[in-house]
């Protein structure tokens, strides 16, 4: 299991890019995390899951969905130590 952190900038927000976000990580599967609009126009995706699956989403994150126009997105890492329990028992649309 690994965990990354995305800031996704660009238009963005109000395009529908969360619930595309999570319909594309339930699709994917054995991921777990939260997509959230952040008040400065970033979102924010926190994921943890199978390497493959976390590269899937990263990959399909650049694009975004036919709305949203990705400008920028900056992949952090997230140790194993820092506390994720109860978000990640499944993958949703967090409230920032």
């Amino acid at each position: 299991m690994i965990r990354k952190k995305l800031l996704v900038e660009g238009d963005v927000q109000g395009v529908g890019y969360r619930a595309a976000c999570l319909r594309e990580a339930l699709r994917i599967g054995k991921l777990y995390g939260w997509v959230c609009n952040l008040p400065n126009g970033v979102v924010e995706v926190v994921m943890q899951g199978d390497p493959i699956a976390v590269a899937k989403l990263i990959h399909w994150c650049r694009e975004g969905p036919p709305a949203a126009e990705v400008e920028k997105i900056t992949e952090l890492p997230l140790s194993n130590e820092e506390n994720m329990d109860s978000e990640f028992f499944t993958f949703k649309i967090k409230q920032f």
